[in-house]
């Protein structure tokens, strides 16, 4: 073999070995790619397959004000009702104990009384009444009882100490729209429980349904993703076959041709 023939095929390998490693570096990238992209694919399917937790309905709830409640309660002209809500209370034989805050409820009820009429005015609010219909009749969760009776406390504030109400004489009339404004404040809670109840609801269909939507897309990827990454690894394998058959040939052409 003449001296420019053994530079030309020197040149040719030298050209031929730096291709194939280019191309098998470009591989390995490629192929590191595809596995982090079957990595997300796998990650992607096992989080959409894990269980959606309901977001607190807390999040979507706000307590109505006396504010709201006020103008439903108190319009321009007032019919005094007759008839007191101690007498028409039904009797109860089942006793629940007395919650404190009921107690401070009663007491922030009675302020715009005074003297006999706030002894008069009591019976309009008897404590037990008041304790059982706030603690076992009304029809919230249980997880919103204490909210409820805590913001309802919150709410007698204003309502005993509201400046219409207090002008109103009739000790009967004053008790009746009180009355009226804690049922109002009750009925509007449960309405705005049931809203953030339905608002969680919502959100987590919702994040069930990106969930699902999410796995089927990854369903659907992940034999093309597996494809990929396996022909990679197929051609990697190959192209490290060709390199060592190419150095046994390159080593038996040294030993035998001279």
């Amino acid at each position: 073999m003449s001296s420019n023939q053994s530079e030309e095929r020197t040149v040719l390998d030298s050209f031929e070995e730096k291709y194939v490693g280019f191309y098998r570096w470009l591989l390995l990238i490629i192929g590191i790619f595809s596995l982090l992209g079957f990595l997300a694919l796998l990650a992607s399917l096992g989080w959409s397959t894990t269980q959606t937790a309901r977001p607190s309905s807390s999040d979507y709830f706000a307590a109505p004000t006396w504010t709201e409640i006020r103008r439903e309660v108190l319009p321009l002209r007032m019919k005094l009702k007759e008839g007191s809500p101690a007498e028409e209370a039904p009797t109860r034989t089942r006793e629940v104990p007395i919650d404190k805050r009921i107690r401070k409820l009663k007491e922030n009820l009675l302020v715009s009384f005074v003297g006999e009429d706030r002894d008069e005015a009591s019976s309009y609010f008897p404590l037990r009444l008041l304790n059982e219909w706030l603690l076992v009749e009304v029809p919230v969760p249980a997880k919103w009882k204490a909210k409820l009776i805590d913001d309802l406390l919150m709410a007698s504030v204003k309502i005993g100490a509201d400046e219409r109400i207090a002008r109103i004489s009739s000790i009967d009339g004053r008790s009746s729209v009180i009355m009226e404004s804690i049922e109002a404040f009750v009925k509007q809670y449960l309405r705005n429980v049931e809203r953030a109840e339905s608002a969680a609801q919502s959100k987590q269909a919702e994040e069930e349904a990106k969930k699902m939507a999410i796995a089927a897309k990854a369903l659907a990827a992940l034999p093309i993703a597996m494809g990929i990454f396996l022909s990679m690894i197929g051609l990697i394998l190959l192209i490290r076959m060709e390199l060592h058959l190419r150095k046994l040939s390159h080593d038996y052409r040294a030993v035998n041709v001279k």
